[in-house]
């Protein structure tokens, strides 16, 4: 129960005030904001993600900064605000590019897809899965390949090269097999 989770979720955060266990406090401030965000309370999930975030800045954690800056990122899309949500996620983006982080990076690659194409900015959503496909193909990723592949489908038949469309889906049905 997420009333349970939240429960526990308060009672454990006073433990984890010291410096030395910032990284912990990050991830339980975190974790109460993915059960806001599922609640769809997104003002509330958005103050626990920020604080999570500068928790993790604190921590000098970059892998946590990263996980809250893309949580971050998907909360402010879920309130659709798109400057907030491109800082967030290209931000999360640059520091798993820093780690070579090649399954990460495709993940916020299929995330700055979806907002590229919310946004109507089907170039940047095929250019975004076009490298997460890549990288995908690179780590063996054959579900995420097939995934990315029929997106970019379903992308390429809202834009003005429909007929591509048929291409992703082929590639999807081949990976798939």
């Amino acid at each position: 129960k997420f009333e349970d989770a939240m429960r526990i979720y308060y009672e454990i955060l006073p433990f984890y005030e010291a410096p030395k266990l910032a990284y912990n406090k990050g991830i339980v401030l975190s974790s109460i904001a993915g059960i806001l965000k599922t609640q769809n309370d997104l003002t509330g999930a958005k103050q626990y993600a920020l604080e999570s975030f500068r928790t993790m800045q604190k921590a000098a954690s970059l892998r946590g900064e990263a996980i809250t800056a893309n949580n971050l990122g998907m909360i402010y899309y879920a309130l659709n605000q798109k400057d907030s949500t491109y800082y967030y996620l290209n931000y999360a983006l640059e520091i798993k590019r820093k780690q070579n982080d090649k399954k990460s990076i495709a993940a916020s690659l299929s995330n700055l897809s979806s907002v590229y194409d919310k946004y109507q900015e089907f170039e940047k959503a095929i250019a975004a899965l076009s490298e997460c496909m890549t990288l995908q193909e690179e780590i063996s990723d054959k579900r995420g390949l097939a995934l990315s592949a029929i997106t970019a489908g379903d992308l390429l038949s809202k834009s003005d090269k429909p007929e591509k469309a048929i291409d992703y889906y082929l590639r999807a049905y081949k990976t798939a097999a």
